[in-house]
C-alpha cells in the first residue's frame, strides 16, 4: 500500500509477512511495513516464534518452504525471488496453510509476483477456511481495511474473536482494536484494554503500538500521553523488525514534542519497568514524581537518557545525497570542554574539511567562529590548507578577522556578538582546511554549565566527537538522541563522549519544527530540574522588579481613574507594548539578565526580559501580581530533560490573578491573545520555589477567525478594478496587525503596487486600515485597486479569480500545516491550530463574454477539519467562496491528525488550481 501512513496498515504487511517467520522464514528484499515510508527492508533477522503454533507442516514441505525462502533472500542460494514465489505458490496450490499465508504476504507487497491484494486476500482466505486461527487474526485486518475484499467489519469481528478465543496474539489485538476503535461493536474500552493487553503480554508488538495509538489519540478510553509514551516505548523495543521498530519510535520521539520532560520521565521509567503482566495504568498512578518536577537534588530515574528513534524520513522519497554531490566533508570535528566546578569552561575545537568541489570552496575557505565579546575568549591555535600533494600553507595571523555576525545590529551598542572568520590560502578542490581553536568561556547563569548540540544530517560528516570533561562533583544531566554515547571516569573528572558519523546524509531538511528537535542531538545541563534553573533566574531577575517612585507614579498615571485590577493590569499591558521600543540587548550576561525596571522605564526601550521587569514592576505597584515565564518563540515544541537556558530564547508575562500570559514585545496583540507560535508551549515559569515546568494553552476554539471579501469588475480592455477587505481576530488578528504595520513602512499606495505585482498584476490601489495597536477584538484592513489590461484574460486561457489587495492566509492554509510544505505522506510533526478561515471572490465579466465552464467545488470533512469550496454564477458575475475550519486540542498534529492534515492539505492545494477562461459571443 505505498503512500498510505504505515500506522494503518501496519498489520496487513508486516503481519502478514510474519507468517514466514512463524515458519523461521523471513522475506529478505520485502518491500514490509517500511514500504510505507518509501523505504525497503532488506534484514533476514526476523525473530521466530513456535514452530508449534502455526499449522502442521511435513518435514518434506517444510524443506521447500526453505528453498522458497533462501530463493527469496539469496542465502546459499543464486536470488531468484520469482522462482523462490513460484516455489511457494506450488506448495499453497497443494492445500497448506502456511505456504498459503506467505504465499498471501507476496501478493500484498508484490514480492515475486504482481501486486495484486485482492489475491493476497484470497490465499489468506483459503488458509482461513482450514480454521487456521493466524490466519483468520490476519484475514480480519484485510476486512477492517478493505484491502482487496469490501470493508466487513462485522465479518472481521468474527474473524478476530474466532482467533482470540484460541489465544493466538494476532486475534486478541485485532479483536482489541476494533473495540478501541468501535468498528463492528461499540466501542468498549475495557474490552479493547482487555484484548490488547493480552497480545502485548505475549510480546506481540503491534498490540502494544495499538495500545500506544488508544492512548495517544483517546480511542475508547481517556488519552494519556505517557501511558502512549510508555506502549510506544515497550514497542519499539520489542520490534519483530527494524520496520516496525522505526515505526513505534518515531510514534514515541512525536509524542516528545507534545509533552513535558516530567511526564517523558515517567513515560520512560514505566517503559523500563514493563513486563508481561505489568498494569501499566496502574503503575503510572503510583508513579513517583520524576526530579525534574521536584526539588533541585532530588533522585534521578538516569543521569544519562540514551534515545534510540527512527532514522529522519527522507523527503518526497529522495535518495541520500551521494558523496560525490556534496560541496564538502567534513572528514573530523572534535569538541572537547573542559568544565570548572563554578560553571565556567575552556572548549577546544579541532576540525578537517575536505573541499569536493567549487561550491565547497568558499564555506571551507572562510570559517566563521561565533562568540560573545564579554563572556568568551577566542583563541585561533592552528590553521592551515593542507594541499592535495601534502603541502600545508599556514593561515597569515592578517587573515583572522573579527567582525560582527551575519544577522547582528550594526549598532555595536546593541549586543556583544561577534564572529572570527578565519581566512585560508589557496583553497582549491581536493584540498582540506584544518582548524584548531580554544574558547574559554564564562557561564550565563552562575553554577550552570549546559550545551544543546544537533547533528546536521545534511552534511557529510566522517568522525565527529563531542567529550566533556567535569568534575565528578558537577555531576551532569544528558539526554542523547540517536547519537553514540559512553562515561566513564578519571581520577576526580567524570568523562562524558559523544560519537557520530552521517556517511548518507538526507539532501535537505524537510521539518515544520526546529531542526534542534528533529535531529539526531545531545543535551547537558550541571542543573538538576528546571525548577533549580527557574530558582536561579528568580534570583537574578527578581531584584530588578523594584518599585521606585517614578514606576510608582506611571503605574498610577496608566490607570488613573479605573479600580477594577483586570481593567489596570490591561491598561498597564497597552502602555508597556506601545511605549517601550523592542530593543535586542545582548552583552555577556545581559543576554539573560535583565536591567532594572526604572532603567528601562527612564530609557523607553528594552529587550523581552526588559519588558517583562518593567511591565511586572509597574503592576507590582498596583498590587497586582506576576511571574517572568521562559518559553522558546520558534518552532520547538520540547524540552529536553537535561535543563538548559538556550532552548528558552524570549520571556512573556504570567499574570495568575486572571490566568493569563502576556507578551508586550509583540506591538499588537490584544491583551488576553498571544501570537501563535507561543500557544501551546512548554514554559519555566522563573519562581522561587514550586513547580516551574507548565504549558501555555492550547489556543481555544472561535478565537482564530478571518475573513477575505473581495469583488472585482473586469472591463472590456483586460482591466480589473475592485475593492478587498479582510478582517481577523484573535492570532490572526495579531498577524493581519503586523502586515499592517509593514504596509505602513512601505507606504500604503506603494505597497499596493507591490502586492498587486507579486500576484502577476501591474496596477495601482491604497490600502486602509486603523492604528495596529487598535485593542479592537477585531481588526480589518481594506484596499482599493486597478490593474493595468491584461487582454490574455479575455482570449480564453484559463485564469484565477484575482485575490486584488486581501491580505491573510488562504483558508486552509496554516491553521493545521502550511500548504506550501509538501510533507505529502503526512510523517512530520506540524503546529496545528483551532481556527475558521473565509474566502469570498467575485468577477463581474464584461458585457459579451461568458464562463466556458464554472470550476466544480470541492467539499472534505473529518473530526479535525472541514472545508469547502463552492463555485457560482449570477448574471455576468462569477464567486467562488472557500472555508475552513480546524478543532484540535494539541499544539502539534502528529500520527494519524498528522496524516489525515496533509490528505486534506493535498486535496486543497489542488482546490485552488481552479481556474476560469472565458468565450466571447
Amino acid at each position: 500500500m505505498p503512500g498510505k501512513r504505515l500506522g494503518r496498515n501496519r498489520w496487513l504487511v508486516a503481519g502478514a509477512l510474519l507468517c514466514a517467520c512463524w515458519l523461521g522464514l523471513s522475506e529478505a528484499g520485502a518491500e514490509s511495513d517500511g514500504a510505507e515510508r518509501g523505504s525497503t527492508t532488506t534484514s533476514s533477522a526476523l525473530p521466530a516464534p513456535s514452530v508449534s503454533e502455526l499449522p502442521a507442516t511435513t518435514p518434506a514441505v517444510r524443506a521447500e518452504l526453505e528453498l522458497a525462502r533462501r530463493l527469496m533472500s539469496g542465502k546459499g542460494v543464486a536470488l531468484d525471488v520469482v522462482a523462490g514465489a513460484a516455489l511457494a505458490e506450488r506448495i499453497a496450490e497443494s492445500g497448506n496453510a502456511a505456504a498459503q499465508m506467505i504465499l498471501s504476504s507476496y501478493y500484498l507487497v508484490g514480492l515475486g509476483v504482481e501486486q495484486k491484494s485482492d489475491v493476497a486476500a484470497g490465499w489468506m482466505q483459503k488458509a482461513a477456511d482450514q480454521n487456521v486461527p493466524q490466519a483468520q487474526a490476519q484475514l480480519a485486518f484485510f476486512y477492517i481495511r478493505g484491502i482487496g475484499v469490501k470493508t466487513d467489519y462485522a465479518r472481521a469481528l468474527r474473524l478476530a474473536r474466532a482467533a482470540a478465543d484460541r489465544g493466538v496474539a494476532d486475534g486478541e489485538d485485532a479483536l482489541g482494536y476494533l473495540y478501541a476503535s468501535g468498528l463492528g461493536v461499540s466501542a468498549d474500552g475495557s474490552e479493547a484494554r482487555k484484548w490488547l493487553m493480552r497480545a502485548a503480554d505475549r510480546k506481540f508488538e503491534p498490540a502494544m503500538y495499538h495500545l500506544g495509538e488508544a492512548y495517544r489519540d483517546g480511542k475508547a478510553f481517556p488519552a494519556d500521553k505517557v501511558l502512549a509514551f510508555a506502549w510506544f516505548s515497550i514497542a519499539a523495543a520489542n520490534a519483530r523488525s527494524p520496520a516496525e521498530r522505526d515505526n513505534a519510535a518515531r510514534a514515541r520521539d512525536d509524542l516528545v514534542e507534545t509533552a513535558l520532560p516530567d511526564d517523558l520521565a515517567t513515560g520512560r521509567q514505566l517503559a523500563a519497568s514493563w513486563k508481561p503482566g505489568t498494569d501499566l495504568a496502574a503503575s503510572r498512578a503510583s508513579a513517583a514524581q520524576p526530579r525534574a518536577a521536584g526539588a533541585a537534588g532530588a533522585p534521578a530515574t538516569t543521569d544519562n537518557l540514551i534515545v534510540s528513534g527512527a532514522a529522519p524520513t527522507l523527503p518526497f522519497g529522495e535518495a541520500p545525497a551521494r558523496p560525490v554531490d556534496l560541496p564538502l566533508v567534513l572528514k573530523l570535528r572534535i569538541q572537547e570542554f573542559d568544565v570548572q566546578p563554578d560553571g565556567t569552561y575552556t572548549l577546544t575545537v579541532h576540525s578537517e574539511t575536505e573541499v569536493k568541489n567549487e561550491a565547497g570552496v568558499k564555506p571551507a575557505g572562510e570559517i566563521p567562529i561565533p562568540f560573545s565579546e564579554e563572556l568568551q575568549k577566542v583563541d585561533v591555535l592552528e590553521a592551515y590548507t593542507l594541499k592535495r600533494d601534502g603541502r600545508k600553507l599556514p593561515v597569515d595571523p592578517s587573515a583572522i578577522h573579527t567582525q560582527l555576525r551575519p544577522g547582528a545590529p550594526t549598532q555595536p551598542m546593541f549586543d556583544d556578538q561577534r564572529q572570527k572568520v578565519v581566512i585560508f590560502p589557496d583553497v582549491e578542490i581536493g584540498d582540506t582546511t584544518l582548524l584548531t581553536v580554544r574558547i574559554t568561556a564564562k557561564p550565563l547563569i552562575p553554577g550552570l554549565f549546559s550545551v544543546t548540540y544537533p547533528f546536521n544530517r545534511t552534511v557529510l560528516q566522517n568522525d565527529t566527537r563531542l567529550t566533556i570533561r567535569a568534575p565528578k562533583s558537577l555531576a551532569l544531566l544528558t539526554e542523547t538522541h540517536d547519537v553514540k554515547f559512553e562515561q566513564r571516569t578519571e581520577g576526580d573528572k567524570a568523562i562524558y563522549e559523544w560519537r557520530f558519523a552521517n556517511p548518507s546524509p538526507i539532501p535537505e531538511n524537510v521539518t515544520a519544527l526546529d531542526a534542534r528537535d528533529r535531529w539526531p542531538r545531545l543535551l547537558a545541563s550541571s542543573f538538576r530540574s528546571y525548577d533549580q534553573l527557574a530558582s536561579a533566574y528568580w534570583a537574578l531577575a527578581q531584584p530588578k522588579i523594584a518599585v521606585t517612585p517614578a514606576i510608582q507614579k506611571m503605574a498610577d498615571e496608566i490607570t488613573a481613574g479605573v479600580s477594577d485590577r483586570r481593567k489596570q493590569a490591561e491598561l498597564i499591558y497597552y502602555w508597556v507594548s506601545r511605549h517601550i521600543r523592542y530593543v535586542a540587548l545582548e552583552f555577556g550576561v545581559g543576554a539573560v539578565v535583565p536591567h532594572e525596571a526604572k532603567s528601562v522605564l527612564a530609557n523607553g526601550y528594552g529587550d523581552c526580559k526588559d519588558h517583562t521587569v518593567l511591565f511586572a514592576a509597574l503592576l507590582k505597584a498596583k498590587g497586582i501580581a506576576s511571574t517572568i515565564v521562559l518559553i522558546n518563540l520558534g518552532y520547538s515544541y520540547s524540552l529536553g530533560t537535561p535543563p538548559a537556558i538556550g532552548a528558552l530564547n524570549h520571556a512573556i508575562t504570567w499574570l495568575p490573578d486572571f490566568e493569563i500570559y502576556a507578551d508586550t514585545t509583540n506591538g499588537a496583540a490584544p491583551f488576553g491573545t498571544l501570537p501563535f507560535q507561543e500557544y501551546g508551549k512548554p514554559v519555566v515559569h522563573a519562581t522561587a520555589s514550586g513547580p516551574a515546568l507548565r504549558r501555555t494553552p492550547v489556543l481555544a476554539q472561535n478565537l482564530a477567525t478571518s475573513t477575505i471579501k473581495t469583488t472585482a469588475h473586469l472591463d472590456a480592455q483586460g482591466r480589473i478594478t475592485g475593492d478587498s477587505e479582510t478582517s481577523a481576530t484573535g492570532p490572526l488578528g495579531v498577524e493581519l496587525r503586523h502586515a499592517a504595520l509593514g504596509i505602513q513602512s512601505t507606504g500604503a499606495e506603494h505597497a499596493a503596487i507591490l502586492w498587486l505585482r507579486a500576484k502577476g498584476f501591474e496596477g495601482t490601489g491604497r490600502f486602509e486600515f486603523d492604528s495596529p495597536s487598535d485593542p479592537a477584538p477585531s481588526y480589518r484592513i481594506t484596499g482599493h485597486f486597478r490593474t493595468e489590461p491584461r487582454m490574455e484574460l479575455l482570449s480564453g486561457s484559463g485564469f484565477f479569480l484575482p485575490v486584488g489587495l486581501a491580505v491573510g492566509n488562504l483558508p486552509g492554509d496554516y491553521l493545521m500545516g502550511m500548504l506550501a510544505f509538501r510533507d505529502v505522506r503526512g510523517l512530520e510533526p506540524t503546529p496545528c491550530f483551532s481556527g475558521h478561515q473565509v474566502e469570498e471572490l467575485s468577477l463581474e465579466l464584461p458585457e459579451g463574454r461568458w464562463l466556458r465552464g464554472l470550476p466544480k467545488g470541492t467539499e472534505i470533512k473529518n473530526q479535525f477539519m472541514s472545508y469547502k469550496s463552492e463555485w457560482s454564477q449570477s448574471g455576468r458575475t462569477v464567486t467562488v467562496r472557500r472555508e475552513f475550519t480546524s478543532t484540535v486540542d494539541q499544539p502539534l498534529c502528529i500520527g494519524e491528525t498528522r496524516a489525515l492534515a496533509a490528505r486534506v492539505l493535498n486535496t486543497i492545494r489542488g482546490d485552488y488550481n481552479a481556474s476560469v477562461a472565458l468565450n466571447s459571443n
